[in-house]
């Protein structure tokens, strides 16, 4: 089995041969084009002068975490601060499920009202992707405690408007969130091999 380009080549070197010879059965048009060779030979000319660009933006050189441009072959993802009791957390956008809505909508709703409408997301599914349950301190009495559902989405365009964000890779991730919270974000999260 021979791939299109070496049957390419085999049939140029023919149709070269065929002209070499002056052959009455020689197709001009076939010659005129670009042969196999040629295309292969300005290809590599073309890869030799290309310039990669740099994977170290501006808002790495500055440690900006709050930039998407920044750690360019790594998946970032959007964390903000909470104020859970008396203490200010780093944790994945949350809220109050709403009666009637379904669980996606509940995640839509939330990154409009604590992000801002500007920032332009795509959630991929309507399940979510994990979850992450807790116990409420004693003092409130009647309730158990929570379930924190999470939504893979991906970032369109735009800029949060109505709270400061930060863009975390996975070890800035594991660095910054409560250890447990931490363990369960880990388990949905795509496996980074570079």
């Amino acid at each position: 089995m021979k791939f299109n380009t070496k049957m390419t080549k085999i049939h140029c070197r023919k149709q070269a041969e065929l002209f070499k010879a002056e052959s009455q059965d020689v197709d001009i048009d076939a010659v005129n084009k670009v042969t196999a060779q040629d295309f292969e030979d300005a290809a590599n000319e073309e890869y030799s002068k290309f310039k990669f660009g740099n994977l170290e933006t501006d808002a790495d050189k500055k440690g900006d975490k709050t930039s998407t441009e920044r750690c360019l072959q790594r998946h970032l993802v959007l964390v903000t601060q909470r104020k859970l009791g008396n203490d200010s957390k780093t944790l994945l956008p949350q809220g109050h499920w709403q009666e009637g809505e379904t669980l996606r909508q509940t995640a839509e709703r939330i990154v409009k009202e604590q992000i801002g409408s500007e920032l332009q997301i795509k959630f991929i599914s309507n399940a979510p992707c994990g979850f992450y349950k807790y116990k409420y301190p004693s003092e409130m009495n009647g309730k158990v405690g929570a379930k924190i559902f999470f939504y893979y989405a991906n970032y369109k365009s735009g800029n949060p408007t109505k709270s400061k964000v930060n863009w975390l890779t996975r070890k800035e991730l594991d660095e910054m969130l409560p250890q447990k919270y931490s363990n369960a974000v880990k388990e949905f999260l795509i496996e980074e091999t570079y």
